[in-house]
């Protein structure tokens, strides 16, 4: 029996304001939530999600990225925190999450992956103010 491809999973970090894009600072981590959703016809098991992320950040799981078994019409969600190191640039970055897992009575491996941009958005300089001058 072939689950037919019907696993999915996604990656989001919260926007910045109600349909913005979705950002993080170098100065502060951020989260970000990662869903493994099985729409197969079967449970799956062994499930288990990982994070790339780019060169200088990381991203390390504030709850479990393992799950046993994961029935059908189920998701799996993992929490992240995400960091950016100080003096990148700003620029959207990939970040991408894996998920493997066993199907068919655990005979079979499967593998679903997802991904979203993040903008990573320099802090201003100490000092600095985002409020306008009106004098």
């Amino acid at each position: 029996m072939s689950t037919g491809g019907a696993t999915t999973v996604s990656a989001q970090v919260d926007p910045a304001y109600p349909g913005g894009p979705s950002a993080v600072s170098p100065v502060e981590p951020a989260e970000l939530t990662t869903t493994f959703t099985n729409d197969g016809k079967v449970p799956v098991t062994s499930v288990r999600t990982s994070m790339a992320v780019p060169d200088g950040r990381t991203a390390t799981a504030v709850s479990s990225p393992t799950n046993n078994n994961v029935g059908n019409s189920r998701s799996f969600t993992t929490t992240w925190s995400v960091t950016a190191p100080r003096g990148v640039d700003s620029a959207s970055h990939p970040f991408s999450a894996t998920t493997s897992y066993l199907w068919d009575d655990g005979t079979r491996n499967g593998r679903a992956s997802g991904s979203t941009k993040v903008l990573v958005v320099a802090p201003l300089p100490i000092g600095s103010s985002q409020l306008g001058d009106d004098a």
